[in-house]
């Protein structure tokens, strides 16, 4: 019985991932970007706010992305503390963005139809 036991703990050590193993997929280190990345608030006024968040490294250097952040509590049609679902506008290709895009998605996600 105790060759046995100890052979399932060694099935069961061996099969669990290494501590520190990265996942990864392609050039993509899953596990770091699952982390929330740092970030700073440029500004917090009015209903549409502005931010930069670290991206990543481009050439072995460090990067911040842009963004604007809105919510329906920034946009005063919910009050603080409600729940409500996370949508991440991504626009990308050399593109400008406007601080109208966050502003009208929110908005027509609130509103009842």
């Amino acid at each position: 019985m105790k060759p046995f036991c100890l052979l399932c703990l060694f099935c069961f050590l061996v099969a669990q991932p290494t501590v520190g193993t990265a996942e990864t997929v392609g050039p993509w280190n899953l596990t770091e970007l699952k982390k929330a990345p740092a970030m700073r608030w440029l500004s917090q006024t009015g209903a549409v706010h502005s931010l930069l968040y670290a991206g990543e490294k481009f050439k072995g250097t460090n990067t911040e992305v842009f963004a604007f952040y809105a919510s329906p509590i920034t946009l005063g049609e919910a009050k603080r503390g409600a729940k409500f679902p996370g949508v991440v506008l991504i626009h990308g290709g050399g593109g400008t963005a406007r601080r109208s895009m966050p502003r009208g998605r929110n908005i027509s996600g609130t509103r009842k139809r």
